[in-house]
């Protein structure tokens, strides 16, 4: 090497180099086997095998991971059907329920509302019932009357003694069909009144049989006895005034305010059935309380709803000037006498 460096320095061109190989690299002296071409492919196909491996198992690791994922999937997917068909029964069972509760309460209205029209069918038959029962007594007792008045009116005919005979034998048992008359005339009234406070006859029906009272009291007469008579009682005879006076109040403080009426100049029949209204409205506001629970319990038709039915405003004007001059407790303890 020294001549080289001596032949560049004189100008000498350089020899070329030449690669010399190098020995194989020793550990502590000794020569490490390098590899030749078979020991190079097997070791190539081992690692090409590892990779494979590897690779397969990240392949069946990501197939495990999406699997997983998929059956994760369809579990929420299943869940969230379960949950909306939960909330599809649980909003079906809601509309069926609001349909029970709806037929039910719809049920129970028209239950109710036939209860109750039955309820006023009951009561108008009821009524239709108590007016013909007071309609046939009053036919009884007119056709009592009849016979009474044909009677009596034969009694005149009669002379000489045997007649004499005969007159008081028919004036005895006159006498005794009067009384009986009374008693049932004055005794239908009274069941007349009951019959209105109880709520089985209208006010206006009522009115109807009531009116002509005072025209009885007047001048009203049956086998010659004057119905005063047959009411108060005359010549030791009792009347039905007293017993009426304990047993009907009501009954007994109308018959003594028809007396004032008769006792008026004016008894025309518009005067006496504005009075006779206003004798039911003072009857009324004196039963109070027997009247409002008797209205709840039979749908009662008041004397006042009565007249506003009407639409009378003259009988109305009537009604409200008389109503201040009836006393129901001056009428009810009066004296029964004549």
């Amino acid at each position: 090497m020294g001549e080289a460096l001596k032949t560049a320095e004189a100008g000498a061109s350089p020899a070329p180099l030449v690669l010399v190989k190098s020995k194989p690299y020793t550990d502590a002296g000794k020569a490490v086997p390098s590899l030749r071409g078979d020991e190079s492919s097997v070791t190539l196909r081992i690692i090409q095998s590892a990779l494979n491996q590897s690779e397969a198992a990240a392949a069946n690791a990501a197939a495990t991971t999406r699997s997983a994922e998929e059956r994760t999937a369809e579990a929420t997917e299943g869940l969230e059907w379960c949950t909306w068909a939960l909330v599809l029964a649980a909003v079906i069972a809601s509309i069926i329920s609001i349909w029970s509760i709806t037929m039910s309460r719809k049920s129970a209205r028209e239950s109710a509302i036939l209860t109750r029209q039955a309820s006023e069918i009951a009561v108008k038959n009821q009524i239709s019932n108590v007016i013909l029962h007071c309609n046939v007594r009053y036919d009884e007792l007119y056709e009592f009357r009849s016979s009474i008045e044909s009677e009596f009116k034969t009694l005149p005919f009669l002379t000489g003694d045997e007649s004499r005979t005969q007159r008081a034998s028919i004036e005895a048992a006159n006498k005794v069909k009067v009384n009986n008359f009374f008693s049932r005339y004055w005794g239908l009234k009274s069941d007349q009144f009951d019959y209105w406070l109880a709520g089985n006859v209208d006010p206006e029906t009522l009115t109807s049989w009531l009116v002509s009272v005072p025209k009885y009291l007047d001048k009203g007469e049956v086998g010659g006895v004057h119905f005063r008579t047959g009411w108060f009682g005359e010549g030791g005879d009792v009347g039905v005034a007293n017993f009426h006076k304990a047993v009907n109040p009501t009954l007994y403080a109308f018959v003594n305010a028809m007396f004032d009426v008769v006792n008026r100049k004016d008894t025309s029949t518009s005067y006496i059935v504005a009075y006779v209204i206003a004798f039911l409205l003072a009857a009324e506001e004196n039963k109070g309380n027997i009247i409002g629970k008797l209205s709840v319990s039979t749908a009662r038709f008041t004397v006042k709803e009565f007249l506003d039915s009407r639409g009378d405003v003259n009988l109305n004007n009537r009604v409200k000037y008389i109503r201040p001059t009836i006393d129901m407790r001056d009428l009810m303890y009066r004296s029964s006498e004549l």
